[in-house]
């Protein structure tokens, strides 16, 4: 490479800065061609190096030429990136302007769509289907000729367990009296405008006896013809009342309760609580004669002060299927709360088995009979509920 002058700033200890003209060697520069892309012509490249220190210090420095395409080239590569920065940041504004206003018609479009599968779910057909979906998880693909369901039973055992145990507290006593096999047929008071005795009837017995014998107790005609409340009995284990079904059960050596005081039982004022009305006619000792099975007197204390009923109101029960409408000091004031029973302190006393094996079918005719030993059976209740009550000291306590 062919020397050049070169201008070098020599600088001193004394005095002002000397400019003198000196001559760099050959060394000083060094250019060599490269290529930095395809589409670029070479060029040279400046490398500059340090020549060995004199006193003063001189160093080498690139002539303003070979500085200059050094400098256009930087300049050229600066500007396409540049530009090629502002393009992609436009293409990339326009993007996200397209995205978002397909991401707005697919949100109304989804959102239109959400809002017709839910208004779907509100159909009369979808409705059908959710309460036929329910009804099949607690149901059982077999059930008795009486309409009792095993699994829905045994999906309801927990409200029967909590009232039972934790919200009327009952105390069972002598439920050894009934028999561990065969059958028998209890009979018991009835009381407290709803009639949930029965159920915790069946429940003390379960809960109570060694050999945890499950009951059928006998439902008045009323209840079968009120929605939910049918379905509901039939498949937890009652039965229609009705001397052709109670005979079949005792045939079979089952345990079933019946109430001969009915509907006069349960609607009594709180006035006449804990006296018992009267037995009707006496089927239950025919019944009981019929299929020789002895009789087990029931005592139920408590269910009467749950729902005091102080009135009713017999017209406005038959609109809902009900022989009548309770009136309680908080039913119907306070609505559906008021007709939740109080928690009160339940008590159910079995007494002694009557044998009425003995009797023949000449006895089922004798009605002075049949009047006697229905009074026997109706003294030996009061005389249970007599019992309990001395033995309970409070209300809601016991």
């Amino acid at each position: 490479m062919p020397k050049e002058n070169t201008t070098m700033l020599s600088t001193g200890t004394k005095g002002a800065p000397r400019i003198k003209e000196i001559v760099a060697p050959d060394t000083a520069i060094t250019v060599r061609p490269v290529k930095l892309s395809p589409q670029t012509k070479k060029v040279r490249v400046i490398n500059l190096k340090k020549q060995r220190k004199t006193k003063p210090e001189q160093y080498a420095v690139a002539t303003s030429r070979e500085f200059s395409a050094l400098m256009k080239v930087i300049e050229d590569k600066f500007e396409e990136l540049s530009n090629n920065y502002d393009e992609k940041f436009k293409s990339l504004i326009g993007d996200i302007k397209k995205e978002r206003r397909s991401i707005g018609r697919d949100f109304l479009s989804g959102t239109a769509e959400k809002a017709r599968n839910f208004a779907s779910q509100f159909s009369t057909q979808r409705i059908k289907e959710q309460i036929s979906s329910i009804a099949m998880w607690a149901t059982s693909t077999e059930v008795d000729e009486f309409g009792l369901d095993p699994i829905f039973t045994a999906k309801a055992k927990p409200l029967f367990d909590f009232l039972h145990d934790k919200w009327w507290r009952v105390e069972t006593i002598g439920v050894n009296h009934i028999p561990s096999t065969g059958r028998a047929l209890l009979v018991s008071n009835h009381s407290g405008g709803i009639p949930v005795d029965g159920a915790m009837i069946v429940t003390s017995i379960f809960k109570s006896h060694p050999a945890q014998r499950f009951t059928r107790p006998l439902v008045e005609d009323f209840a079968y013809y009120m929605p939910f409340i049918n379905s509901f009995l039939t498949k937890t284990g009652s039965v229609r009342a009705s001397q052709e079904n109670a005979e079949r059960l005792l045939e079979r050596d089952q345990l079933v309760v019946v109430f001969p005081e009915g509907l006069k039982g349960i609607g009594k004022p709180f006035k006449y609580r804990y006296q018992l009305q009267r037995f009707g006619r006496g089927g239950y000792i025919k019944l009981a004669m019929r299929t020789r099975s002895p009789i087990v007197p029931v005592g139920v204390v408590g269910a009467e002060e749950a729902f005091p009923i102080i009135g009713r109101i017999d017209w406005l029960g038959k609109l809902v299927g009900a022989p009548y409408l309770p009136v309680t000091p908080f039913f119907p004031w306070l609505g559906p709360l008021g007709a939740i029973p109080l928690p009160t302190k339940w008590y159910i006393g079995y007494g002694e088995p009557v044998d009425m094996s003995k009797y023949g079918p000449d006895d089922v005719e004798d009605d002075i009979l049949i009047n006697r030993l229905s009074e026997t059976i109706r003294d030996q209740i009061q005389e249970i509920l007599k019992d309990l009550l001395k033995h309970r000291k409070s209300i809601f306590f016991g």
